[in-house]
C-alpha cells in the first residue's frame, strides 16, 4: 500500500490522474506584479535608505522640466566670485554654531554634488518658512569664494518640496 494515500493531504487523490500542468511563473509575475518605475524605486530607496544609488529625485525633477534655469553643484567651481547663481538641491543638512553669529549653513544635495549656503539671521526670519521646513530647496544667491571653499550666500528661498510630496528624507539639522 502506498503510504501517501494515507496522509490527508493525498487522501483523495487518484494515483492514475495526470498531474497539473507546471505553473509558468514568469508569464504569472508579468501579469501580477508590475515594474516600478524610476519615481517609485527612488522613493522606495528614499523611505528605507534615505539615498538611491538608481536615480536622483533633483535629476528626476530636472528631467520633467520642474526646476528651471539652476547651477549645478559641480558647475560653481566655474562661477565667478560674487556671481549671481541659482542652486538646487536635497536639504541635506542645517547648522548654526554658536560662534557663526546668527549664520546658519544648508548643505543642498543635487545629483552632481553638494552646495554650501549660508543663510544670514535676517534672511532666514525674512523667509521662515522655506528656511525651516523645505526639504527641496532653491537658492539664489552670490557665489563667495575664498580657494578651493565656495559658498552661496543665500539672497532668496524658494521651497519645492511640493514638487516630491511623497519624498521622506530627514536632514541633519543641528541649531
Amino acid at each position: 500500500m502506498n503510504m501517501e494515500a494515507e496522509l490527508p493531504l493525498f487522501k483523495n487523490i487518484d494515483e492514475g490522474s495526470t498531474p497539473h500542468q507546471e505553473l509558468d511563473l514568469d508569464s504569472y509575475t508579468k501579469h501580477i506584479v508590475k515594474t516600478p518605475t524610476k519615481v517609485e524605486s527612488m522613493l522606495e530607496d528614499y523611505a528605507a535608505t534615505n539615498i538611491s544609488i538608481h536615480s536622483h529625485p533633483i535629476q528626476l525633477l530636472r528631467e520633467k522640466g520642474l526646476l528651471g534655469k539652476y547651477t549645478a553643484a559641480e558647475d560653481l567651481i566655474s562661477c565667478r566670485h560674487k556671481s549671481v547663481v541659482t542652486v538646487v538641491g536635497l536639504v541635506t543638512g542645517r547648522q548654526s554654531p554658536g560662534t557663526a553669529g546668527g549664520v546658519t549653513f544648508v548643505t543642498l544635495e543635487d545629483d552632481t554634488g553638494s552646495s554650501n549656503v549660508v543663510i544670514w539671521v535676517a534672511t532666514a526670519r525674512a523667509q521662515k518658512k522655506s528656511f525651516l521646513t523645505s526639504k527641496l530647496l532653491k537658492v539664489k544667491g552670490v557665489v563667495e569664494r575664498e580657494g578651493r571653499v565656495i559658498h552661496v550666500i543665500a539672497g532668496k528661498l524658494i521651497d519645492l518640496s511640493d514638487e516630491l510630496q511623497e519624498l521622506e528624507i530627514k536632514s541633519r539639522d543641528f541649531h
